[in-house]
């Protein structure tokens, strides 16, 4: 069977775009946090590495970034054992700082980047078992979106209730 210029490229390109997600899972993975005491078979390896592949590959194929979604900083425990402050401090501008460079990290693999999307949940949930108020919510959420300002993130955003509507929180 003779294979044509386009059948070939074809299959150049299906390789190249496997390759990249290949050397995305291995950037992830390399990335990724365990639990203490978490023992990482080689074939919890494998399935991580799959499903990442199986993830990216759409984005990857399409050439466009590769959309990430993270649930979290909700605020700040209220617990004075934990915290001295309500308010966002260095440790969540580090922690925002690193999610930015592994974004950028991931440009490095694959040059149309990855783009990820905070969805802080305060409100919804942590606030009311703390007791928090709205405002203090707010507050937290817009310190958090001027950490990323000051880092001048592009590939980083924290999203919260208020920017997809509007409303008294409180109630909700």
């Amino acid at each position: 069977m003779k294979i044509t210029p386009t059948q070939n490229n074809i299959s150049f390109k299906s390789l190249a775009t496997e390759k990249v997600a290949q050397n995305l899972g291995e950037y992830i993975l390399k990335h990724r946090r365990p639990f203490k005491g978490e023992a990482f078979t080689s074939s919890d390896r494998q399935y991580f590495l799959s499903t990442v592949k199986e993830k990216t590959l759409p984005f990857i194929e399409k050439a466009e970034p590769i959309k990430m979604v993270l649930i979290g900083f909700s605020m700040k425990c209220p617990s004075p054992l934990k915290t001295v402050t309500q308010q966002a401090d260095r440790a969540e501008f580090e922690s925002l700082k690193h999610l930015d460079s592994f974004t950028q990290g991931v440009s490095k693999i694959y040059p149309e980047g990855a783009k990820l999307d905070i969805f802080a949940d305060g409100r919804m949930f942590v606030g009311s078992i703390f007791g928090s108020c709205d405002e203090k919510v707010t507050q937290y959420i817009a310190q958090l979106k001027n950490f990323l300002g000051q880092m001048q993130s592009t590939k980083v955003k924290i999203n919260a209730p208020e920017d997809f509507f509007s409303g008294n929180f409180e109630k909700v």
